[in-house]
This record gives C-alpha cells, sequence and structure tokens, in this order.
C-alpha cells in the first residue's frame, strides 16, 4: 500500500517539474481555446510549472494537494527546508515553516488526494500574508481578495469539487498580484461568489453588498454579532437563520430567487398610501430569515419573534423623488390575513408552533447623511420573557464613498 501511494504521488509530480526552464517555449499542445490558456503561459514563464514530456498541459486536469503546495511554495521562491524522507517532504516543511500549511491539516497518506476548492482557498489566503483562525472564513476571504471566483455566473462556489491544474495555475497567477501590491477587482459576477460565501461564513452578507452602509464597521473591526440573533428559554426559541442584502437594481443578482412571491411595500404619496410589489432600482432589499418554536396554551395577539432591521433616515414626506427613487428605508414583506406587511409580530392560538417567516425591508442606495451612525438591530423577544431592548447586532457609519468604488 505504502508503495502504490509514493509512486503515485511521484507520477503526480511529474507534471510539475519545469522541463524546459523558465524561458522556455510555451507551445502547448492542449490549451489552444482553453479560458487558462494566458494564465499557463504565464506561468511557464515565470518557471514555477511546466507541462508533459508528450507536449501537453492537461489543464482540466485535477491537482493534488501536494501538488499544490509545491507549486505555491515555487512561485512565492521560498527556500526550501531540509528533510529526510520523501521528495515532497522539503515542500511540505518549507509551507508549514512560512505558514501557508499546517503539518496536522492532511494526513500523510492523504496529500495525494485532489485539493479541494476550499482547501485551495485556505492556503491560498495565507500565501498572501493574511492571518486567520476562523475556519469558516477561508472562502470568503478568498473570493472577497478575488483569488478565488465563482463557478458560474451566479456564484456558485463548489467548496468541496476538485481543483484543476489550469485553475491552481490561475490562483497563483493572482496570489503573486496580491503580494506585489496590485489589488484585484471583483466584477459582479466574482461578487455573487464572494456574496455566497460569506452568507455560509456568518450568515449574512453585509460586507459584500451594501458598501455605503456596512464598509465602515467592517474597517475598524466590527463583527456581525452571529451570537446574538438567538434567544432561547423553557418558553421557547427565537432566532434569525441569516440576513441578506439583495441588489434590487441587479436582475442578475443570483439573490433575488430567494425573494418571496408576494413581496409589498408602502408607497406613500401625499395623503395616500400605495401598497405595490414594483420596486425602484436604487435600492436594496434586506432580507431577514426568521424561525420561532414555542407553545402556547392560550391565545398570543401579538407574539414578536427574532428579526434584523434598521432604522428610517426620516426623511419626510413621499416615498419617492421625482425620478422615481426610493428615499428612505421602508418595510417590504408578504401579506397577513388582514392585508398589512409582516413586520415582526404575529397572532398565535393555543397549539405547538414551530414557524419561519421572512420579514425585510427596502433601503435606497446611497442615502443618509455621510458619517451618520447606521445599526442593526435584533428585535426582543417580549413574549419569551427576553424583555423589550432592541439587541445591536452591527454597528458602522454611513459612508458614501465605500459604495462608489
Amino acid at each position: 500500500m505504502k508503495k502504490k501511494f509514493i509512486a503515485a504521488v511521484i507520477a503526480g509530480v511529474s507534471l510539475l517539474s519545469v522541463v524546459g526552464g523558465a524561458n522556455a517555449a510555451v507551445n502547448f499542445t492542449d490549451l489552444n481555446g482553453h479560458w487558462a490558456k494566458k494564465q499557463i503561459e504565464v506561468a511557464v514563464q515565470e518557471g514555477f510549472v511546466d507541462g508533459y514530456p508528450d507536449g501537453t498541459f492537461k489543464p482540466d486536469q485535477n491537482i493534488s494537494r501536494v501538488e499544490f503546495i509545491k507549486l505555491v511554495v515555487d512561485a512565492l521562491k521560498f527556500k526550501k527546508q531540509d528533510a529526510a524522507g520523501e521528495w515532497f517532504q522539503p515542500y511540505i516543511n518549507t509551507a508549514v515553516a512560512n505558514g501557508l500549511h499546517q503539518s496536522d491539516e492532511f494526513a500523510a497518506d492523504q496529500l495525494n488526494k485532489s485539493i479541494t476548492r476550499e482547501e485551495m482557498a485556505r492556503i491560498a489566503v495565507r500565501a498572501t500574508g493574511e492571518a486567520n483562525y476562523d475556519a469558516m472564513k477561508w472562502m470568503y476571504l478568498a473570493t472577497s481578495k478575488g483569488i478565488i471566483q465563482g463557478l458560474d455566473n451566479k456564484g456558485t462556489l463548489g467548496e468541496d469539487q476538485p481543483t484543476t491544474r489550469a485553475q491552481a495555475i490561475t490562483v497563483i497567477e493572482r496570489i503573486l498580484k496580491i503580494k506585489s501590491g496590485e489589488k484585484i477587482a471583483l466584477d459582479k459576477y466574482a461578487k455573487y461568489a464572494a456574496s455566497r460565501a460569506e452568507i455560509n461564513w456568518h450568515r449574512t452578507n453585509i460586507f459584500t453588498m451594501a458598501q455605503e452602509y456596512f464598509g465602515f464597521g467592517k474597517s475598524i473591526g466590527n463583527e456581525f454579532k452571529v451570537n446574538r440573533l438567538k434567544f432561547k428559554n423553557e418558553n421557547g426559541m427565537s432566532e434569525v437563520e441569516k440576513f441578506i442584502v439583495v441588489d434590487m437594481g441587479d436582475p442578475e443578482d443570483p439573490l433575488r430567487t430567494e425573494i418571496p412571491i408576494g413581496m409589498n411595500w408602502v408607497n406613500s404619496v401625499g395623503l395616500e398610501r400605495i401598497k405595490t410589489q414594483e420596486v425602484p432600482l436604487n435600492t436594496y432589499a434586506f432580507l431577514s430569515y426568521n424561525h420561532f418554536t414555542v407553545s402556547t396554551e392560550a391565545p398570543i395577539k401579538y407574539f414578536r419573534y427574532a428579526y434584523v432591521h434598521t432604522s428610517p433616515f426620516l426623511n419626510t414626506g413621499d416615498s419617492l423623488d421625482e425620478n422615481g427613487n426610493l428615499k428612505d428605508v421602508t418595510d417590504y414583506g408578504t401579506l397577513t390575513e388582514r392585508g398589512a406587511l409582516t413586520s415582526g409580530m404575529t397572532n398565535l392560538q393555543p397549539g405547538d408552533h414551530d414557524v419561519r417567516i421572512i420579514t425585510g425591508q427596502l433601503v435606497p442606495k446611497m442615502s443618509g447623511f455621510e458619517g451618520a451612525s447606521w445599526t442593526l438591530y435584533r428585535q426582543a423577544c417580549s413574549e419569551l420573557g427576553e424583555g423589550t431592548t432592541e439587541i445591536p447586532v452591527f454597528s458602522s457609519e454611513v459612508r458614501h464613498g465605500l459604495g462608489e468604488r
């Protein structure tokens, strides 16, 4: 078994040897028309990878964990550590010594397995010099830096998917750009991937979306306080499962599919109040996904459950300006049986309840006073005995310049 393993790894790494040197001509027979042709040719010229003796590169072949580590070590030109044992041990030791890898993350007999996109993200983020101690955050850091992008135009992350040689080379080229001081701009499809990765990390995408409202808080180290999203005691449980921002001006934003059918908001025009589903394009939809369980022997007319929301800017007058743009934060929700918007309270009859409700707000882009405080709150679960004081879950300031980037 051991001999087979060593042979497999040696066979795999042979495809990474630099056959022709840093200035070798790049003329692989299987790259014409391939999306990563340019990146691969640059990588070969830089001297940290080459192809097979038969003149192919095999860009869509999966790459192993040890092969990726070797490529990163060579690309960053780290001085290799002396080490006895198998050929790969100097690379593993060098990766550990330079903070790319921890020795217990891959067992020795698992090094020749294909590296997943999430495993690649972890090594790549460390290679840029960023420290992180939250295992759920690696993919968000990689996507927000532009190192890893989505697998499609919906931002699909494919965390458990294997990594191809072409993908690995592209990621390493981005690492080198960041190391040289370049900032990788995110197109909207890369932003979709970062949005999904952020939700997977801490149940929200506020750092990826609506930067004018949330970016300053992030810059000073504020955290979206996930531990404040839930209240539970002997009377029941109420929590916000996630809080997402959707760009209503972008018809391709993949999170639009998560907006429930029949969401309305109330448009104020003079003394008239008009419920409508048509949303102005200059808005974000803030959506709070709420879940509660409770048993009650008597009816509860106003049961307040946990949901996240923010405060209006206190504008007065009509909801829309002369160009049809939203001017202030307004509630956004499905209609109750009585025709009102869902807004954090519901009527309960006696019995056992396990309920999920989505509440929302529409927020105009680039609004509010520059430097004004900006806070997300969770409603207290008063009927469960939590009290009445709203719980802040994130604080920032309005900074329009962040939204313009």
